[in-house]
């Protein structure tokens, strides 16, 4: 009984360790697994020599990692099933290898197979759980533009592809997002006159004009900025979280669709070759 409860104190190592990995270092979500599979990996190695009975200290390795993966990834992210068949592969490896060699070689090649894996796989999963390709009419919106006087709305936006993002300056994510945003309309500079960004505030999480206009300043966005009061229009685009945005083309029509952001995921190479694209039609 003594061993199992040390085990059970073990097991909540890795866990710890990507938690506080997302905390301070990434919330890429390929670098998580990779951390995830090297510590389960190194704490079943370290307790191979636990007299408990080999298939109660794989799961009791393995369980709380996969459960708060599950409730706090794959609630939101479920094509990222994946990660839990490799969780339990880096536990059970750990347990097989019992010398120094054999377990070096065993990780080096779970560590290949699992980069090859979430480098090939993760970035489409992300994107086919958080993005919508669409081709319907934007329904009405309004709003002012913090920064001057100027309306903006489906009128004033005519002709124009517009992509529009909710935010929150709480939102780390959005931070995050917003740097990518930033430099996809560097690289489309040239077509300043038919492009706008517009970054819209959401009215939740205490955000105030004044907060959004200090939040914009300071980190010099080259975009438009709004406030969304009751949160009206985030609503209408049927949206729940932030960060969410929506690209909207000439015609007044949305085409994209993304609600949520992971670094893992290739949102600039997708929004460059869709901003480019609608702006040649």
């Amino acid at each position: 009984m003594k061993n199992i409860f040390k085990l059970l104190l073990i097991s909540f190592l890795p866990l710890l360790v990507v938690a506080l990995f997302m905390n301070f270092i990434s919330l890429n979500l390929i670098l998580v697994v990779l951390v995830g599979i090297t510590t389960l990996y190194a704490v079943s190695y370290w307790k191979v020599k636990n007299p408990t009975h080999l298939l109660l200290k794989i799961v009791i390795l393995f369980t709380p990692i996969a459960l708060a993966f599950y409730f706090l990834v794959l609630k939101e992210l479920s094509n990222l099933w994946i990660a839990l068949p490799l969780f339990l592969i880096a536990t059970v490896l750990g347990q097989i290898f019992k010398t120094y060699r054999s377990s070096v070689l065993g990780f080096s090649g779970l560590f290949a197979i699992t980069a090859f894996i979430c480098l090939t796989y993760i970035p489409d999963a992300i994107a086919e759980n958080l993005s919508q390709t669409l081709n319907k009419p934007a329904k009405q919106f309004e709003l002012q533009d913090l920064l001057s006087t100027e309306k903006i709305n489906n009128e004033s936006l005519k002709n124009k592809v517009v992509l529009l993002d909710f935010f929150g300056t709480w939102c780390v994510p959005c931070i995050q997002e917003m740097k990518e945003l930033k430099e996809i309309k560097a690289s489309l500079s040239e077509h300043e006159s038919e492009l706008d960004f517009i970054v819209v505030c959401i009215d939740t999480g205490g955000d105030t004009p004044e907060k959004a206009i200090s939040f914009h300043k300071k980190r010099e966005l080259p975009f438009k900025l709004a406030f969304d009061y009751k949160s009206t229009n985030h609503k209408n685009f049927n949206f729940s979280g932030v960060p969410a945005l929506v690209v909207i083309d000439k015609k007044g029509n949305i085409r994209f669709s993304h609600e949520g952001y992971n670094q893992a995921e290739n949102l600039s190479g997708t929004l460059k070759t869709l901003i480019s694209e609608l702006l040649n039609e």
